[in-house]
């Protein structure tokens, strides 16, 4: 779905995300969601997933599902 909605839309479903996204890039389905994200939307839009990763990207490189966003 978000290949194909406009921008605003994507920023508006993303922010959903907002606050769970740790959780979801440790979930076998979540972490496949917040890829979609960071390969779909710009920078600018997703500010609150890299924070997100502040202080976590060894850990979640370790993650078996974790590392997958990390690359």
């Amino acid at each position: 779905a978000l290949e194909v909605i406009e921008l605003d839309q994507k920023t508006q479903l993303v922010m959903e995300l907002d606050g769970h996204v740790l959780q979801c890039v440790r979930d076998q389905n979540g972490n496949h969601v917040i890829q979609k994200c960071i390969e779909c939307l710009p920078s600018e839009k997703i500010e609150f997933i890299i924070s997100a990763f502040h202080g976590q990207v060894f850990t979640l490189s370790k993650h078996p599902y974790g590392c997958r966003v990390i690359q």
